[in-house]
């Protein structure tokens, strides 16, 4: 993060975000050629999966740009709480089962967001 937040303030946020997907893009390349034994996605969830995509790309732009604020960091701590919130998509779109320990740590996240925010 703190990266693309110096990269932002050089290249834009959005070109940073591109850059950043495009190497993400290059490194998952190579697994999607590996043979696995699962569903194939309901093509009705494209739209969705698309609009996920569409919102991550926004937030990471939000993040990079947040880099010229006067408390950085504090974009950084919030940031951390996506894979809380990518688990709870999950639960919403996929209807995926979120074991309890599994929401103790979500809920463990955005407690610790709380508390950095409140001490800044």
């Amino acid at each position: 993060m703190f990266a693309g937040q110096k990269a932002a303030a050089i290249f834009g946020e959005i070109q940073s975000v591109w850059m950043s997907r495009l190497a993400g893009c290059l490194i998952m390349v190579p697994f999607l050629f590996t043979k696995t034994k699962s569903a194939p996605i309901d093509k009705r969830l494209w739209a969705i999966l698309a609009f996920m995509g569409g919102l991550d790309v926004g937030a990471l732009s939000l993040l990079f740009a947040a880099g010229r604020s006067d408390h950085p960091e504090l974009a950084v701590v919030c940031a951390s709480a996506s894979g809380a919130v990518t688990v709870i998509l999950a639960r919403i779109v996929s209807r995926e089962r979120i074991l309890p320990l599994r929401w103790l740590g979500i809920a463990m996240t955005f407690a610790g967001i709380g508390l950095l925010s409140a001490v800044n």
